[in-house]
């Protein structure tokens, strides 16, 4: 298979100032977790808690407060979720 020249192609590429970072700044969570204070808790149906991680990373993440942590635990019919800090 023959290499294509990369003489030939010419590629051009607009370097752009003053666009805001896409979804930043107005995230939105599918569960409550930007919304809970220290000791808070929420039930979450159906869910275990291996399911949760993921959800609780990107919470921590966006929420932009250094030192957030939740646990999580399995209860009857789902999974429970505290902030702890």
């Amino acid at each position: 298979m023959k290499k294509p020249d990369a003489s030939a192609e010419v590629t051009e590429f607009k370097i752009e100032q003053g666009i805001p970072v896409w979804g930043r700044s107005g995230f939105t969570l599918k569960y409550p977790f930007r919304e809970m204070k220290v000791g808070d808790s929420v039930f979450i149906a159906n869910r275990a808690p291996s399911v949760m991680h993921s959800s609780l990373d990107y919470a921590k993440r966006c929420m932009g407060e250094p030192g957030v942590k939740f646990a999580c635990r399995t209860v009857d019919g789902g999974c429970r979720v505290w902030r702890i800090a």
